[in-house]
């Protein structure tokens, strides 16, 4: 009698190693804390400062000099440079928030992803 003993190339060996923790969770987390921080980015938070400011500002300052034609241009100049500034302020406190989000959350999950 005779037996013939058939192997697989692939039996024996162990399938490939998962993806060592260490480069999984900072993509994970960052996936995760992305959507959460979200919020704090949001340049539409931002949107209405810019004529919101300038709304309230031309009034006053139209008012404030007599309202002669003169007075209207550089009311006008002035303050779309204070609408400018104050949405760009409202920008980098938008972006620094995100920051400061992104890194307690990062700080937060990336220790528990690694620890299990």
């Amino acid at each position: 009698m005779c037996v013939v003993l058939l192997v697989h190339s692939s039996m024996g060996q162990q399938p490939p190693p998962p993806p060592p923790l260490s480069s999984y969770c900072p993509n994970y987390c960052s996936s995760q804390c992305g959507p959460t921080c979200s919020n704090y980015a949001a340049p539409s938070s931002c949107q209405n400062v810019g004529p919101t400011v300038f709304n309230s500002c031309y009034p006053q300052c139209f008012n404030g000099c007599g309202g002669s034609s003169s007075c209207g241009s550089s009311c006008s100049s002035y303050c779309s440079s204070a609408a400018n500034s104050a949405y760009n302020s409202c920008m980098k406190q938008s972006s620094a928030a995100y920051g400061q989000c992104m890194n307690n959350c990062m700080n937060t999950c990336v220790p528990k992803c690694m620890n299990g």
